[in-house]
């Protein structure tokens, strides 16, 4: 029993954790756009 019960919070965790991260990733990749579209091209900004 102590078992299942430790299971299911850390499945929401897992969860909620994964929506967050996905949020964030879409965050960061909207900004990514917005900066590359601004900036010049990563490449020139490498070399």
């Amino acid at each position: 029993m102590n078992a299942s019960m430790g299971i299911w919070p850390g499945l929401i965790l897992l969860s909620v954790l994964r929506g967050f991260l996905r949020q964030v990733l879409c965050e960061v990749v909207s900004l990514l756009v917005d900066s590359s579209s601004i900036l010049p091209s990563p490449t020139r900004l490498l070399s």
